[in-house]
C-alpha cells in the first residue's frame, strides 16, 4: 500500500472527525467528506493496520509524522488507543458510528475501555488494542486515579484533576515505588513526564525518584539529558556522591558514560572527589577487563583538551625533532606538520606527521611517541589508523615490556566489546605486532579467563605462524595446566614435529586434559615417533583422553586402520570400552574403511551387542553407502 494512499485516509479521517464536531449528521459538509473518506475506504486491497508510538502512526515499519498523522496518533493515544485495524470491507455506518465514539471526552474513554465501547455499538471490521494500563502496573485491578496519572504521565493527558494530583504526590512520597512504577515506560516518556511535574514536586524527591529507576533505564534517560540538556539536568546533578558513584560504577560498560559524567559533575572540584571515590572501588573490586576500562576512561576524563595550545606545542616540538635534515627537507616537513594540524582533529593527523618526520630522522624519542599514540587509537576504536601505521611501522622495538602489555591489554578489551567487524581488525593489528609480541600474547593468554577471548589469542598465535614456536615451547615446562594445554593447541595449528623431543613428558602430565590435547596435536603429526606416542595414549587411564586419542588415530590414515579396527573388535565386559568402540567404529565409517564391511554387518545380527554400538554400525554402513537389512542408504 503506498504511503501517499494512507495519508489520503489519515487526513480523511481527520476532516470528517472536524465535520462531526461541527455540524449535525445531516449537514453536507458533514456526508461529502465521509463519502469522499468511503470512497478511499472502498479502494483498500488488505486491512489498514496502524500502531500509535507516541506522535507517530506506523504501517509495515513505514512511518508517518506529518501534520494530519501526528493529529490522528496523538488524538487515539489521549484515548488509550496503541493500535487500530481498519478491515478490508469496512462499512459507512461502522465508520460513522467510530467517528462519534472518537470525539468523546478521552477519560470517559480510558474509563470504559475504547474496545469495549465498540463492542456494545456493533462495530465489527473497526478493532484497537487499548494501552493496557494493568500490565504497566502489573496489577489485576487498576484503579481510576492510576489509570488518568498513568495517562498524564505518558502524555495522553494534559492536566490532572486535584485528587489525581494528591495520588500522584502520594506516590513520590515513596520515590522506590514510583521507580518501579514509572520506571516501565519508555524513556522518552519518562524525560517529557518529569519535565512537567518537576515544579509541582520537589526536586530532591524527583531526583530520589530517578535514582530508584532500573539501573538501564536510569542510564538512558541520564544519557539523553547529557544530549538535549533541558530541566531535568538540575535535578540529576542532586544526587549525593556516594549515589553519583553507584550510578557510574553500575554504567561504566555503557556508551556515552564520559558524556554522563560531565553533565553529572560540572564542578571540577567534585569531578575529582568523585572519580577518586570510582577509582577505589573499582580498582578493588572489579575484574581486570574492567580496571582497564576505568583507566582509559579515567584518562580521558581527566585530560584537558585545546587543540591551539597544543598544536603550536606539537609544530615547535617537531621543528626542534627535525634539526638533523636537511633544511629543505625540514622546509618541506613544517610545511606539512602546519597544514596536517589546522582546523583538524590533532591527535589523529599528528601520527601521520610523526610517521613522516620518522621516515627522514629514525629518532628514537619519535618512535616511542608514534608507539604511544597507537594506544590512545586503540581505545578509541580507530583500527584503520592502527592497521596503516603499523604496516609501516614496528610499534614493539619502541615500547617498555609493560607499556607493550598495556597496549595489548586495550586490544583484548576492545575485541570483548567490539562487534564481529571491529573483532577481524583487533586480530589483523595483533597480528601486525607479530613475533615481536609473541611473549606479551602468551603472558596474556596464560591470565586470561573467557573462552571466547582465549580462543581468539590462540587463533592469533597460530596464524603469526613457525616464528612462535620457540617460545610456546619454552612455556610447555612448569607450566599451569591451562597454559601448557593452550601452548599444545597453538603447536598443533602451526604443525611443526621441531617440537617431538617435548611432547613425551606429557604422556604422563597430572591434568587429563593437558593428555587430551596432546592426543589432538599427535593426531595432526606425521612422523613415526608421534605415532608411537599415540599408540600409548590409547592406554590412557581416563576415558576421554582414550576418545580423544582414538579420533586422532583416524587422523594418521592408513597407518591408524589396523588399531581402528582392533578397538572396533573390542569385547565391551561390563560396558567397560563401550565409549572406545563407538568412536573406533564412527571412524571406520569416515575413513570409508571397506574391509571393515563383513564385521560391521555381524555386529547388527548379534543379539548382545548393544543397540547403541549397533547404531554406530549402522552410521558407519551409511558412510560406505552399504546395503543395511534390504535397503540402501
Amino acid at each position: 500500500m503506498e504511503s501517499s494512499y494512507i495519508i489520503k485516509i489519515i487526513n480523511g479521517l481527520n476532516l470528517s472527525i472536524g465535520a462531526i464536531e461541527m455540524y449535525p449528521d445531516f449537514h453536507p459538509i458533514v456526508t461529502n467528506s465521509i463519502n469522499r473518506l468511503m470512497k478511499d475506504f472502498m479502494k483498500l486491497e488488505e486491512d489498514l493496520n496502524l500502531k500509535i508510538s507516541r506522535n507517530t502512526l506506523t504501517f509495515k515499519d513505514k512511518k508517518f509524522q506529518e501534520g494530519g498523522a501526528r493529529e490522528f496518533a496523538e488524538r487515539l493515544r489521549k484515548r488509550g488507543v496503541q493500535a487500530i485495524t481498519f478491515e478490508r470491507g469496512v462499512k459507512e455506518e461502522d465508520i460513522k458510528r467510530f467517528l462519534k465514539i472518537i470525539i468523546l471526552q478521552p477519560h470517559e474513554l480510558r474509563k470504559k475501555g475504547i474496545d469495549k465501547v465498540l463492542d456494545e455499538e456493533g462495530i465489527s471490521k473497526i478493532k484497537v488494542l487499548k494501552i493496557d494500563y494493568a500490565k504497566i502496573f502489573e496489577l489485576p485491578v487498576v484503579p481510576d486515579a492510576l489509570i488518568e496519572i498513568m495517562a498524564f504521565i505518558t502524555g495522553e493527558k494534559d492536566i490532572l484533576s486535584i485528587d489525581e494530583f494528591e495520588v500522584l504526590r502520594e506516590l513520590f512520597n515513596n520515590p522506590k515505588k514510583a521507580g518501579e512504577v514509572i520506571g516501565r515506560i519508555d524513556v522518552p516518556s519518562c524525560l517529557t513526564f518529569l519535565e512537567r511535574i518537576e515544579n509541582f514536586v520537589p526536586h530532591e524527591k524527583l531526583s530520589s525518584f530517578i535514582y530508584h529507576l532500573p539501573s538501564g533505564k536510569r542510564f538512558r534517560l541520564m544519557k539523553e539529558v547529557a544530549e538535549k540538556g533541558g530541566k531535568v539536568k538540575e535535578i540529576l546533578q542532586r544526587f549525593s556522591d556516594e549515589e553519583i558513584t553507584s550510578i557510574l560504577i553500575s554504567s561504566f560498560e555503557e556508551e556515552g558514560i564520559e558524556e554522563v559524567f560531565r553533565v553529572l559533575l560540572p564542578d571540577e572540584k567534585r569531578r575529582r572527589r568523585i572519580i577518586s571515590l570510582l577509582h577505589e572501588r573499582i580498582t578493588k573490586a572489579y575484574s581486570s577487563s574492567s580496571v582497564i576500562r576505568w583507566k582509559e576512561i579515567k584518562k580521558r576524563l581527566t585530560e584537558r583538551e585545546d587543540v591551539e595550545v597544543l598544536s603550536k606545542e606539537r609544530e615547535k616540538e617537531l621543528g626542534l625533532l627535525a634539526e638533523g635534515v636537511s633544511e629543505v627537507e625540514e622546509r618541506e616537513l613544517k610545511k606539512e606538520v602546519s597544514e596536517d594540524l589546522k582546523g583538524k582533529d590533532l591527535q589523529y593527523d599528528y601520527i601521520w606527521v610523526l610517521l613522516d618526520l620518522f621516515s627522514f630522522t629514525k629518532d628514537v624519542k619519535v618512535g616511542k611517541e608514534i608507539a604511544e599514540v597507537l594506544k590512545d587509537f586503540v581505545t578509541s576504536s580507530e583500527f584503520d589508523l592502527v592497521i596503516k601505521a603499523l604496516e609501516i611501522f614496528r610499534a614493539t622495538e619502541y615500547l617498555t615490556k609493560e607499556r607493550e602489555k598495556d597496549l595489548f591489554r586495550s586490544l583484548i578489551l576492545q575485541f570483548k566489546i567490539s562487534d564481529k567487524e571491529k573483532r577481524e581488525k583487533v586480530g589483523k593489528i595483533l597480528s601486525l605486532l607479530g613475533e615481536d609480541g609473541v611473549s606479551t600474547l602468551i603472558d596474556l593468554l596464560a591470565e586470561e579467563r573467557e573462552r571466547e577471548v582465549r580462543r581468539f589469542l590462540i587463533n592469533t598465535l597460530a596464524q603469526i605462524g613457525e616464528s612462535t614456536i620457540p617460545k610456546l615451547r619454552e612455556r610447555l615446562k612448569d607450566s599451569p595446566w591451562y597454559v601448557t594445554r593452550n601452548m599444545l593447541t597453538i603447536l598443533a595449528s602451526v604443525g611443526d614435529e621441531s617440537i617431538m623431543p617435548d611432547l613425551p613428558p606429557l604422556l604422563h602430565h597430572e591434568d587429563f586434559r593437558v593428555r587430551r590435547e596432546l592426543a589432538r596435536v599427535l593426531g595432526r603429526l606425521k612422523d613415526k615417533d608421534s605415532f608411537q606416542l599415540l599408540l600409548k595414549l590409547l592406554k590412557d587411564k581416563d576415558i576421554e583422553v582414550r576418545q580423544s586419542s582414538i579420533i586422532a588415530l583416524s587422523q594418521r590414515g592408513e597407518e591408524g586402520i589396523p588399531h581402528l579396527l582392533r578397538i572396533a573388535r573390542k569385547r565391551d565386559i561390563f560396558g567397560r570400552n563401550t565409549e572406545e568402540i563407538k568412536e573406533a567404529i564412527k571412524a571406520l565409517g569416515r575413513l570409508k574403511v571397506e574391509r571393515a564391511v563383513p564385521f560391521l554387518k555381524r555386529l547388527l545380527k548379534k543379539r548382545w551387542i548393544k543397540e547403541e554400538i549397533k547404531e554406530c554400525a549402522k552410521v558407519a554402513l551409511r558412510d560406505l553407502e552399504v546395503e543395511i537389512e534390504g535397503k540402501t542408504s
